[in-house]
């Protein structure tokens, strides 16, 4: 099995084509998106995984620590920039978390997985708690000024012993992300069991130390970091990693669209499909539409077709 990351579960219109290649060539023409908005081929010739390496690299995509114990891929709301009640896009933040912590020696060989996600709209619909890392998106005026950052959950986890993640932080400012981030890291780098898988995970520290002594050893490590310095927030993220600003403007004709308001087309399966699948966005004028995946098994001609609709009916993306 080989995973491909795509942070934030965004992916280009480019990168599903050529994941749909991919599929066809070396894995039977199937692909399954999986819970952490990754994409996963199965029964990959042992011999060709350095060939699919470099498909996935030639549009910017690494299949680099989304397995083993290390920072899996880092996701976010599936409605970031698009629903009306969010408090800001949390995309871009995701994506430079994402980046910064790829491919680094703190972060390459943990005791086991870790997990972060960011939710910018009101309903946690990442389920925060569930994660070494949640964050929510804050708005915290300042002088008369408004300032963006998150509220940080820790500690969280399912499997046989679930635990609900506890509250690190109020309020940490989006320039102190990174490092607040690899503050616990370094904690769970540690402190984290090397010796028994089954307990290996963040919230066994948490369980076994006490919350105090986790957020008391968090705190050395981030004021050291404030002294002596740690991984670099990224200035810009690569294009094919993800990295953008903001949604590029949709490209298709989705201002004719009728989606509120509307008294239906006297079909009713479709109007039954609409009326669930079919949402207004905060762009006026543009819908958002949800397809919705059997078990997350992609075929690779369905794959191409939403590459498809994304070029012609949306902006390019895929999310």
């Amino acid at each position: 099995m080989i995973r491909t990351k795509i942070p934030g579960g965004l992916m280009t219109a480019r990168q599903m084509e050529q994941v749909a290649a991919v599929a066809d060539e070396f894995a039977g023409g199937h692909g399954h998106l999986t819970t952490r908005q990754n994409i996963q081929f199965h029964f990959v010739p042992l011999a060709r995984v350095a060939d699919v390496m470099h498909k996935l690299a030639d549009v910017g995509m690494t299949c680099r620590e989304a397995c083993f114990n290390t920072v899996r891929n880092v996701t976010a709301c599936p409605l970031a920039g698009l629903s009306h009640d969010e408090v800001f896009d949390v995309r871009p933040y995701a994506q430079k978390v994402a980046f910064a912590f790829l491919r680094q020696e703190l972060t390459d060989n943990l005791p086991r997985k870790f997990k972060i996600a960011f939710d910018g709209c009101r309903k946690d619909c990442v389920a925060g708690a569930i994660h070494d890392v949640g964050l929510r998106a804050v708005i915290r005026e300042e002088n008369g000024v408004q300032r963006r950052g998150f509220q940080m959950v820790v500690g969280g986890g399912l499997g046989p012993l679930p635990s609900e993640a506890q509250l690190l932080d109020e309020f940490v400012p989006v320039e102190n992300l990174v490092s607040r981030i690899e503050a616990v890291i370094r904690v769970f780098n540690k402190y984290g069991n090397r010796q028994n898988r089954n307990k290996a995970r963040l919230k066994f520290v948490v369980r076994e130390r006490g919350f105090d002594w986790v957020r008391e050893q968090i705190e050395k490590e981030y004021a050291e970091i404030r002294e002596h310095g740690g991984i670099a927030t990224p200035e810009r993220v690569p294009e094919g990693f993800g990295g953008y600003e903001s949604r590029p403007q949709p490209l298709g004709p989705g201002a004719l669209l009728p989606v509120a308001g509307s008294n239906g087309t006297g079909h009713a399966a479709y109007d039954r499909w609409r009326a669930t699948n079919v949402r207004d966005q905060q762009q006026a004028g543009y819908a958002m539409v949800t397809v919705r995946v059997d078990q997350g098994n992609l075929i690779s001609d369905q794959m191409r077709g939403l590459a498809q609709l994304a070029d012609d009916a949306g902006d390019g993306f895929y999310a």
